[in-house]
């Protein structure tokens, strides 16, 4: 199993999606090690507009590390809906989260851990992610958002795990790997 190390804020793992997705649910699994308190996870959808405001462009997911604690955010178009689960997650042992997105709603959980999933009903009238030219980043999301310092063993949404892709060297649909490497199994 490749394992990528994420050795600065600015490292990353990309897949770009081939063409238009909507979607009206998704399962996602991160699987991480860090000892750091701040720092992004995954973003699905399209990169930051650029404006001084820093918003994000259409419909999007975000998961990331603030203050120790995992925090998953949507907008599927209408506003924001955000769930946190409360940490430590920057101890520097390996843990694994599931999020699961099904319309407007948000479940997120730590595998293994025997907690009760946290669930977040969005107040979105919107029910789908739709991702025109949208990518799949794991690590830094975008210039100006730090990414997370550490190992990554799975990134997978919907079952395409971006961590693998780039461990295997193949044709992953114009992916970007920006300085990672393979820690080994």
């Amino acid at each position: 199993m490749f394992i990528a190390s994420l050795e600065d804020t600015t490292s990353s793992i990309t897949y770009q999606l081939r063409s238009a997705v909507a979607t009206a649910e998704d399962l996602v699994e991160i699987s991480f090690q860090t000892t750091a308190a701040d720092g992004s996870l995954l973003r699905i959808g399209q990169a930051l507009d650029g404006t001084s405001g820093g918003g994000w462009v259409g419909d999007f997911l975000f998961i990331h590390l603030q203050q120790g604690n995992l925090v998953v955010v949507m907008d599927l178009g209408g506003g924001t809906t955000q769930v946190l689960l409360s940490g430590p997650f920057h101890t520097g042992t390996w843990r694994t989260v599931q999020v699961h997105r099904r319309q407007n709603s948000i479940e997120a959980w730590e595998k293994g851990s025997g907690a009760a999933p946290v669930r977040v009903e969005g107040s979105d009238r919107f029910r789908t992610l739709d991702l025109p030219r949208g990518e799949f980043v794991a690590g830094a999301v975008a210039s100006g958002v730090p990414g997370l310092t550490g190992l990554l063993r799975r990134a997978a949404v919907n079952g395409i795990d971006i961590v693998q892709l780039a461990g295997a060297g193949n044709d992953y649909t114009a992916a970007r790997y920006v300085p990672c490497f393979s820690s080994g199994s």
